[in-house]
């Protein structure tokens, strides 16, 4: 399995050229809202929008006299309300994207501020669904849960606008639009395998954060998270021995020093990974993973799938296609423009 893969240029489809073209498109977009409709139908205690079409309010009142309503989850209303604020917006969502797939993605804490996270209080730590690569549909590898809070700062925001608001603070603790730059580092981390596949532009950053299940990840940060694991004794097997044994002379006393940074300082952060925004800790890990050859991290990043990532595959060409990057995310284009796109190879699924 390649540690780094591009996936090949995909060809405009062109631009819309005639009546019966948008008048096809527009019908889409009724038929989208009728189903929506449907599918509101399907739950007791749930009313229309205000602002329904009347599409929508079409398929509602047929589902009314077809379906048996089932008392809704807090996924269900999400997964309605996510379908019909994205289809306002003529956004993107992928089939893959149902009520089960929230449920599985969700956790409690909030991978960007760390606080726990509430449900349908109406405040800022609300739990959320982020669009992580802004210019991209909502997609199973495309999609995260976050607080309102962090989701409001994002924005639409891509990592090198994170990235450059962050780049002249002066602390970890320094509060820029919303979010302290610890928070905007950890948001980064969650962007940085997204954005790798959407825009075709690979960074190595601090894995800050956990692994979010389904997301998209990259190479670095699978690596980083089976070191930080091995350094705090949680890792399987002795992978970090394997990977030592990879390596040779500098670069394997390199990897000593990155583990023995971690278990040094990882006790000075109540979240736990924000040691690698310790002083001196990732910019060794970086020294070392670049000092590699590009065969050696490929067997350092298989070494670390086989430990720590067993259920992790490539991402797969339907996948990618799920985001509609030739659009941007977008459903109904005013015209369809090519683009270079560049797929990371990985989804991180947690069983």
């Amino acid at each position: 399995m390649p540690h780094d893969c591009m996936m090949p240029a995909q060809a405009s489809t062109g631009a819309i050229t005639s009546i019966a073209e948008a008048d096809c498109m527009l019908a889409d977009i009724s038929r989208r809202y009728f189903d929506l409709g449907w599918d509101f139908a399907g739950y007791s205690c749930i009313k229309l929008p205000p602002d329904a079409p009347p599409a929508m309010q079409q398929g509602y009142e047929e589902g009314r006299r077809r379906l048996k309503p089932k008392e809704p989850t807090r996924f269900d209303r999400k997964w309605l309300g996510l379908r019909f604020g994205a289809l306002r917006r003529n956004r993107v969502v992928a089939s893959d994207v149902t009520p089960e797939f929230l449920a599985k993605i969700t956790s409690s804490v909030c991978p960007v501020t760390t606080t726990r996270m509430t449900c349908a209080t109406g405040g800022e730590m609300d739990w959320s669904v982020d669009r992580v690569f802004n210019n991209g549909g909502y997609a199973d590898t495309n999609i995260c849960i976050m607080s309102t809070k962090a989701n409001k700062a994002k924005g639409s925001k891509l990592l090198p606008d994170v990235l450059d608001l962050i780049s002249d603070a002066k602390g970890p603790q320094e509060s820029i639009d919303g979010l302290t730059v610890r928070e905007w580092m950890r948001l980064a981390a969650v962007m940085v395998g997204p954005h790798s596949t959407g825009a075709g532009q690979t960074y190595c950053l601090p894995q800050s954060t956990v692994l979010l299940p389904y997301l998209t990840t990259i190479s670095t940060q699978m690596i980083q998270e089976t070191i930080f694991l091995h350094a705090l004794g949680g890792a399987s097997g002795n992978a970090v021995a394997r990977m030592r044994a990879s390596c040779t002379g500098a670069s394997e006393r390199q990897l000593h020093r990155v583990v023995q940074s971690l278990r040094r300082k990882v006790a000075r952060n109540r979240w736990a990974r924000d040691v690698w925004l310790e002083p001196g800790v990732f910019p060794r890990f970086r020294d070392w993973y670049s000092a590699l050859s590009f065969e050696q991290q490929g067997v350092i990043c298989d070494i670390a799938i086989r430990a720590e990532f067993r259920e992790a595959t490539n991402i797969t060409d339907r996948e990618v296609g799920q985001w509609a990057l030739l659009t941007n995310g977008y459903g109904v284009p005013p015209e369809l423009t090519p683009r270079q796109t560049g797929a990371m190879p990985y989804r991180e699924v947690q069983s």
